[in-house]
């Protein structure tokens, strides 16, 4: 109060005098001299000495204010405009309920006592942690369980087949689909059965990639169309492909044709090839382009590893590079670099990434672990 108070006191009217008087001195202030040092206007400037409309509003004021009655006035403003203080006293604990339950929120978990739609949430196992971190917050916090996300986890576990546990992990991954209406999304489910995909082969592209039933079916249909005519698949090999990794088909379109382009043209494998490593490795499809070739360059010319092999055993390329580099080192130093399946002591590409440090030292390198953790501590 008391810092509106000083600024209240800061704005003081001018009076009349001392108004005319700072006009004077602008007035000394545009003045020149002449030859004689007299002082003598500047001809373009004219004042007048009593303004009538200036005149008219500082006559017969004399500005007096009443501070106490102002400073009444701006309290009762503040009381009536700004509301009660949050540090005031509560008369009535009815009060503290007035205003709706649910505020706008970046965290569902404060309200988990007080709505039920989140407690149910939380008993279907949904994560509203990762919630928390979508987009659709806000939605979530206003939905009632029964009217507005019951239908739904009763379609989706009645109707299609989705376990109660799977629903949960469901909606935290894809809660934007309690926005879609049900008939477009029985649309979507009716298409994969006319495709041919079992119930069991349903569940699990929809539990994997809950995105899935995001897509229009046109577009998830011009997709698989994409893959069968580009890769050569027949349509078992097609239904394989959508089941094992249905994240690709909802991959981004431009990715997968770079990372095709360069299996085909730079690292130049057969066709055949091609389609190998696809449906041994489908999840290949959506590494970065760079990162691959550089992986690929590696594996190609300093293991010595012909494309025809690396189609055979294409999860090699998926690794990370430094993993691939400390192990083929180690088995390099104690000389059992061997990847030629016809030839001895034959170490397998994929047994070379798969499994831990511990794994990988006991069992393919047949060394003591702690004799490659030191090997790793020289590099």
């Amino acid at each position: 109060m008391q810092s509106i108070r000083h600024l209240v006191y800061g704005f003081r009217p001018i009076g009349r005098q001392s108004l005319w008087n700072s006009m004077d001195c602008t007035k000394r202030l545009m003045c020149t001299s002449d030859a004689n040092g007299k002082s003598v206007e500047k001809p373009q400037i004219s004042l007048v000495d009593n303004p009538p409309a200036l005149d008219k509003m500082v006559q017969n004021h004399d500005f007096q204010i009443d501070w106490d009655k102002e400073m009444h006035l701006i309290e009762v403003d503040e009381h009536e405009c700004r509301g009660r203080s949050v540090l005031a006293p509560v008369d009535d604990e009815s009060k503290i309920y007035a205003e709706p339950m649910l505020q706008p929120t970046f965290n569902l978990a404060a309200y988990v006592q007080k709505s039920e739609t989140l407690q149910q949430l939380l008993n279907l196992g949904v994560n509203l942690h990762q919630l928390d971190k979508s987009l659709h917050t806000e939605f979530i916090a206003t939905l009632d369980f029964q009217r507005d996300i019951s239908p739904y986890v009763m379609f989706f576990t009645k109707d299609v087949g989705v376990s109660v546990e799977q629903m949960g992990k469901f909606l935290t991954k894809n809660p934007e689909i309690l926005k879609r209406n049900l008939d477009d999304i029985q649309v979507r489910i009716n298409y994969l059965q006319l495709k041919r995909f079992n119930q069991d082969e349903i569940v699990q592209i929809i539990t994997k990639n809950p995105m899935w039933l995001n897509y229009p079916t046109r577009e998830i249909d011009e997709r698989l169309g994409f893959f069968q005519k580009d890769f050569d698949l027949i349509g078992n090999e097609v239904r394989a492909l959508a089941v094992a990794c249905p994240r690709l088909i909802t991959h981004d379109m431009q990715e997968i044709r770079n990372i095709s382009f360069s299996v085909r043209e730079e690292c130049c494998f057969e066709k055949h090839e091609v389609k190998n490593i696809l449906l041994k490795c489908p999840k290949f499809w959506m590494m970065h382009r760079f990162d691959f070739m550089e992986r690929y360059d590696f594996v190609s010319h300093h293991m010595k590893i012909e494309n025809s092999q690396l189609a055979m055993t294409p999860f090699i390329l998926t690794n990370r590079l430094f993993r691939i580099k400390e192990r083929h080192g180690f088995l390099k130093h104690i000389k059992r670099a061997q990847y030629n399946p016809k030839l001895p002591l034959y170490i397998s590409l994929d047994d070379l990434c798969i499994g831990t440090d511990e794994t990988f030292a006991e069992n393919i390198a047949k060394r003591p672990y702690e004799e490659f953790e030191s090997y790793l501590r020289t590099l």
